[in-house]
């Protein structure tokens, strides 16, 4: 199954900064994740920050794009595009692949169906979507605006989303206390991943001088060390 889904701005979001919108490739993760469950009855695996696993290997890749507004820090569209791997047998993959990725068929041992599936996706990513945008709208909205929205939340609702889907994410999170290589355009290091932060951030130690960072995906490879 290959989705794209598009979120265009709303008139209050285009008040948003591009910053705001960073955690969103996590929620879809999480939305995406949901609907796995729903359909097949197995709850996946996060690799940080966007790969969904089975058994220890890929079936779902997610990639987030962002289009700004002309001259602006303002988000015209962004599109998030997924795959999943439905019903493909072992000999499908290419032969160095097939150790390291899987099908929902294949790990759950019957076949799924794809509209089954796509109807979820899309009913989970609608549900994702709203909370976004409920919880960003309290969240980034000056207060004077907020006044005149007759759908305004009191201040701990909008907590509590994000705390839904960050306890969510972390549960998931399969690279924690693992041995890891961090690659960007400078350098490989390896690092032990400590867990998710509070802005769904990967938390790192490196082993070469011991420094913690929180890593934010961007231009950043995560692979798990071989033993």
């Amino acid at each position: 199954v290959y989705l794209s889904y598009l979120l265009v701005p709303d008139e209050e979001e285009a008040l948003f900064p591009a910053s705001s919108f960073s955690t969103l490739t996590a929620y879809v993760c999480v939305a995406v994740s949901r609907a796995v469950s729903r359909v097949c009855g197995r709850t996946p695996d996060i690799k940080w920050v966007n790969d969904l696993q089975l058994d220890g290997r890929k079936f779902c890749g997610i990639l987030t794009q962002m289009t700004l507004l002309p001259n602006s820090d303002r988000v015209q569209k962004i599109v998030t595009g997924i795959g999943v791997n439905v019903l493909e047998k072992k000999e499908d993959f290419p032969e160095d692949l097939r150790e390291s990725v899987t099908s929902l068929a294949q790990t759950t041992g019957h076949p799924v169906s794809c509209v089954s599936l796509a109807a979820e996706l899309i009913l989970q990513l609608d549900r994702m979507r709203e909370d976004w945008r409920r919880e960003h709208r309290a969240s980034f909205l000056p207060l004077s605006t907020q006044e005149k929205n007759p759908k305004r939340m009191n201040g701990s609702l909008p907590q509590t989303i994000r705390q839904s889907y960050l306890s969510a994410y972390r549960s998931m999170d399969v690279i924690k206390g693992k041995e890891i290589r961090v690659t960007d355009w400078k350098q490989e290091r390896e690092a032990r991943a400590l867990g998710i932060g509070d802005n769904f951030e990967l938390l790192v130690r490196f082993k070469d001088n011991g420094a913690e960072e929180a890593l934010t995906g961007g231009e950043i490879t995560v692979r798990l060390v071989e033993k």
